[in-house]
């Protein structure tokens, strides 16, 4: 058991990694001031802050059919704060809570998986990366379901260090369905936080892989079940529906049938700037990908293998659905669903002498 004294200074210093990591946004405010508002061109977020300045009209009278009220993950947080404050003041909490819980979370995560010193070096990089503002600095909902699928993950990681943590599961299933119902494309990615979790405990205290998929079924689905209740009885109150996910699954279905945007990945005769990252965790994964394979290596580097296949699962899935003429590649909204796990790649496989 460590010293006292060497157990505060450790508390200290992960102290003092935390208050920097939640600094690191002002680095971007000292040079923009416009990075915390929906661009005028994108007409989506603006329906977004309709529904947190009058959730009630919006629902029953202006847009009662639209798919964009079905997102309770988003809209009522929205609605509780620009219910409390000001409108520029609700605004620049809104979305710089949003910003902040991502980067924690993925600090988080990181601290344990490899390391406190990896794990600022990614979070600087992370906070500061341009198409992290475009997701969290708009009203639209890719930031949140962003920040909420990297919650689940770092509260699946605090419980996989000491299994079972219920707490921590029940709380990861709410954020998962935070993140689901805050746009209905991450059910490509719903899936592998539960793996993640399983794989670990196997990885770190060999506990048998049932016991954990029990454990993760019972109190994850336990809180994913609460989110849903909680958001019908929401939906109920407001339509007299309690079904809230019919329009987004219509308009998914509209989607995937009818695709009306742009499929190509190349502008310029260049890689859409968005992927760019992308590509360099995902060569990354491949690259590291024997090495983690090898024998007696898997169990010590179970995450960062974990995230390499989560990362290189969900870009083969995205491929695909491109190959099919549903470009969500070539959308930002949807390619930011990769952000996550790219970082993740990027902070167990970048700088291993931090």
């Amino acid at each position: 058991m460590p010293p006292k004294s060497a157990t505060q200074t450790a508390s200290l210093r992960n102290g003092l990694y935390l208050v920097a990591v939640l600094l690191l946004p002002l680095l971007v405010l000292w040079h923009r001031d416009n990075v915390l508002y929906s661009p005028p061109w994108h007409t989506d977020a603006w329906f977004y802050l309709g529904y947190f300045k009058d959730l009630a009209d919006f629902k029953r009278d202006l847009f009662p059919g639209a798919h964009f009220g079905s997102r309770y993950s988003w809209i009522l947080p929205g609605y509780l704060v620009h219910s409390l404050f000001s409108p520029v003041t609700a605004n620049f909490i809104l979305h710089l809570t949003v910003h902040s819980i991502a980067v924690l979370s993925l600090f988080s995560i990181l601290r344990v998986t490899a390391g406190v010193r990896a794990a600022f070096l990614t979070a600087m990089v992370f906070s500061l990366h341009p198409w992290l503002w475009a997701a969290t600095g708009w009203d639209y909902v890719d930031g949140p379901g962003i920040a909420y699928c990297l919650l689940a993950l770092a509260l699946l990681t605090r419980s996989a260090r000491q299994p079972v943590r219920r707490g921590s599961l029940l709380l990861a299933g709410m954020a998962l369905a935070g993140m689901l119902y805050s746009n209905l494309s991450w059910i490509t990615v719903a899936p592998l936080p539960p793996l993640y979790y399983i794989v670990l405990v196997w990885a770190w205290h060999r506990t048998p892989m049932i016991r954990s998929l029990a454990a993760v079924c019972v109190w994850s689905g336990a809180g994913f079940g609460i989110v849903t209740v909680a958001f019908s009885g929401v939906n109920y109150l407001l339509e007299g529906s309690l079904w809230f996910l019919r329009t987004s699954i219509e308009m998914a279905r509209t989607l995937a049938a009818h695709w009306n945007y742009p499929t190509r990945i190349w502008e310029n005769g260049g890689l859409v700037p968005w992927l760019w990252f992308s590509v360099v965790a995902g060569t990354t994964a491949i690259f590291l990908l024997p090495s983690r394979l090898r024998k007696g290596a898997v169990r010590h580097n179970a995450a960062g293998l974990v995230f390499s296949a989560q990362l290189l699962v969900t870009v083969a899935f995205m491929a695909y659905l491109q190959y099919r003429g549903v470009a969500v590649l070539r959308q930002y909204t949807y390619s930011t669903h990769l952000l996550p796990f790219v970082f993740l790649v990027i902070g167990t496989s970048f700088w291993p002498a931090a």
